[in-house]
């Protein structure tokens, strides 16, 4: 989607649409730029779907795993959970970063795509 990697756009994205809309929209722009700049990255969480208590969740994947995996020049793991509107990371996800984080990966939340561009190489 054109412009999807401007960062006034896409704030204006996660502002007007829904939220799964708008989530599913800043990971494609995520992986776009991290395609864009070399970078290579994959996509965890495929799927989700919503229990009857309105939770949204992937089934198949770990408990706290994160939706972008990538690395960085020199090997670095770059973690990155795309959140959007007021969603909060839950608890399993914040302790999981925690730990990957202090075994040296960078662990990156991401609610506009400046966000991200904000710790790439360029």
């Amino acid at each position: 989607m054109p412009g999807l990697l401007d960062g006034d756009l896409a704030e204006d994205a996660v502002k007007a649409m829904g939220s799964v809309a708008a989530h599913v929209s800043l990971v494609k722009a995520c992986r776009d730029l991290l395609k864009l700049r070399g970078i290579p990255v994959f996509r965890l969480n495929q799927r989700p779907v919503q229990n009857r208590n309105g939770i949204w969740s992937s089934p198949g994947a770990d408990m706290g795993a994160p939706d972008l995996i990538a690395c960085l020049p020199g090997g670095r793991a770059l973690f990155i959970e795309v959140k959007t509107g007021r969603a909060m990371q839950r608890p399993v996800q914040r302790l999981s970063f925690d730990h990957w984080a202090a075994n040296g990966a960078l662990c990156l939340e991401v609610r506009v795509i400046t966000d991200l561009e904000a710790v790439l190489p360029h």
